[in-house]
């Protein structure tokens, strides 16, 4: 089994310099990223509006200035909630690390980037003290986006100055071991069945299949993918199957009754109310509001 799927397979950054820095600004309320992980640190800054996330099955409503820090691994989903702008750094934390192992690496680098400990999720910026929080933030931004012939070394500078300053603040989480390996073990288990799903997206997938892959009895498999995702495991698919059909719209020229199909849909009059339920205007219509855009 390939869990592949749902881990983000594009380069962030280069091999060189791991690191990137994305822009979101939207108008309206959108669905940023569906439940995805990687192998990268990811720091959001969001700058102004609202935004829901969801990290390792907690979910966050986070609104006004603040950073919220993604760990490396974790299972998480964005969306904003109206009118939203921010900026989010995906990076390998091994770029900050040094080949001499120090101090600096015994008792902070290499906990942080084992795990062992975290940076807390959510950091409120709006206070003036966090002052110097929020400029170092935005020379990040600006370092990247500027790309002067010392970009590179400025970004990393405020990385580690940001870092820094949250362990100073003692913005940091010990997470007990129990509780670790519960997460770990949980995060796992959600991965391999969306994993699943995803790869088998346009065939029929049976509840008996997704709970014998994770070992659990159909009923509590069920109620444990409920309480770790929000929906049941065949909510989950009708959605994965809805956000597939709205790609494919965008993306190509297939027809309608082709896109259900390619969706893993075998019913059409199911398929156009399961998407109009989902994003409140038919399939014909979402594909003449974008493809007269092409």
């Amino acid at each position: 089994m390939n869990q592949e799927s749902y881990r983000e397979k594009s380069r962030h950054g280069s091999a060189l310099f791991p690191f990137e820095c994305y822009i979101q600004d939207s108008g309206q309320s959108v669905l940023v990223k569906d439940h995805h992980w990687h192998d990268e640190m990811e720091w959001i800054f969001l700058q102004q509006g609202k935004i829901k996330i969801e990290i390792d099955f907690v979910e966050y409503a986070v609104a006004g200035r603040a950073l919220i820090c993604i760990p490396r691994g974790a299972l998480h989903k964005i969306s904003t909630i109206g009118p939203c702008l921010y900026y989010a750094f995906v990076f390998q934390f091994q770029m900050l690390q040094s080949v001499t192992y120090d101090h600096c690496e015994i008792s902070l680098m290499v906990p942080l980037s084992s795990g062992e400990i975290q940076l807390q999720k959510v950091i409120d910026c709006e206070d003036a003290e966090e002052k110097m929080l929020v400029e170092e933030l935005m020379k990040i931004a600006s370092a990247y986006f500027n790309k002067d012939i010392a970009w590179s070394i400025e970004v990393k500078a405020s990385l580690m100055k940001v870092i820094a300053y949250l362990v100073k603040q003692q913005k940091l989480e010990n997470l007990d071991h129990k509780l670790k390996t519960d997460l770990v073990e949980r995060s796992e288990r959600i991965k391999k069945s969306i994993t699943y799903m995803k790869e088998h997206i346009q065939e029929k997938v049976y509840l008996s299949e997704l709970a014998e892959l994770v070992s659990m009895n159909e009923t509590y498999f069920c109620r444990y993918f409920k309480e770790s995702t929000g929906m049941s495991p065949i909510e989950y698919l009708i959605n994965l199957r809805i956000e597939e059909a709205a790609r494919l719209i965008r993306e190509t020229d297939y027809k309608i009754i082709e896109i259900c199909l390619l969706s893993g849909f075998d019913n059409s009059s199911y398929f156009i109310r399961k998407f109009y339920q989902s994003k409140q205007i038919t399939p014909k219509k979402y594909a003449m509001h974008f493809r007269k855009k092409l």
